[in-house]
């Protein structure tokens, strides 16, 4: 683990589990919700990006974090497809 940083790599790390090397995220976009307008800070007329992520350990989904929910005037989604 990285000395005074703890993050969801290094946890499953200290637990011997080996995350594998993709993680697969789901991604939509919806009008926010009251609270979460609020919350993020921004008008109700901005759409929000929600996200579904799951990391797996061989083959097996050991986390899910979902929603993740992110301004969609503050995100850039970049995603590399590959042909061959």
């Amino acid at each position: 683990m990285s000395p005074g940083r703890v993050g969801t790599l290094d946890s499953y790390a200290a637990c011997r589990i080996e995350v594998d090397a993709e993680i697969h995220e789901s991604v939509s976009t919806r009008m926010p919700t009251l609270d979460e307008a609020k919350i993020l800070q921004m008008g109700t007329g901005i759409p929000v990006m929600t996200i579904t992520r799951r990391m797996t350990s061989g083959g097996r989904v050991v986390e899910v974090a979902d929603p993740i929910i992110i301004p969609g005037d503050r995100a850039v989604l970049d995603y590399l497809i590959r042909l061959r």
